[in-house]
């Protein structure tokens, strides 16, 4: 329903990394029911009413890239993606519009996370009225996952980052909550055929 659009929150997705575990191919491309693995995460990212929403590339970017814009998604092309993960969330917040009031970084690694994930987190950034907190992370039993969501005012800590840390050095430096969610997904990544064969049974 348009009543539940993420108006006023944006979505840094992750569709740069080198597949180096995946014996050769890029994991992202390659088919899980019926579809490319990546494009169930912009099926999901398109259909949340997001203000902005930005998938940043680097091996295979004219591939994705035209993935992406099939689901109506923008693109930026991370040059430097091999030096690591800090470096396309860097692209990425610094390709988005500095008013978001959260950004959801998510992997484009794990397709089936469900849109009420991303509704749950920015149900509890806005019921934080105090602003306390400025990360939420959601959890499924005692397993953190993804997508992370930060509060804008974090975007030019995000767009500084370097190397193959991810976020994790600006998680560090602010008060994060853990969000319980009903979804199995948030930490079903693909990294190996034997991860793509195992989700290929998953629904």
């Amino acid at each position: 329903m348009a009543s539940d659009a993420l108006t006023g929150f944006a979505a840094i997705v992750l569709a740069a990394g080198r597949s180096s575990r995946m014996g050769g191919a890029n994991k992202l491309l390659l088919p899980l029911h019926g579809r490319p693995l990546v494009a169930h995460v912009f099926k999901t990212l398109s259909g949340l009413g997001l203000d902005q929403c930005i998938v940043v590339t680097g091996r295979d970017h004219t591939d994705i890239a035209a993935l992406a814009r099939e689901y109506g998604l923008s693109t930026f092309h991370n040059a430097g993606f091999a030096d690591g993960m800090g470096t396309s969330i860097a692209a990425g917040a610094a390709a988005l519009a500095p008013a978001a009031r959260g950004i959801f970084i998510h992997l484009g690694d794990l397709p089936l996370v469900d849109a009420c994930t991303f509704h749950t987190l920015a149900t509890a950034m806005r019921e934080d009225a105090a602003s306390e907190v400025e990360v939420f992370a959601p959890t499924h039993g005692q397993q953190r996952g993804h997508p992370v969501l930060f509060r804008g005012a974090l975007l030019p800590e995000l767009s500084t980052l370097r190397g193959d840390t991810g976020a994790r050095i600006v998680i560090a430096r602010h008060a994060i909550r853990d969000v319980a969610v009903s979804d199995p997904h948030i930490a079903r990544d693909v990294d190996t055929p034997r991860d793509l064969d195992a989700m290929g049974d998953l629904r």
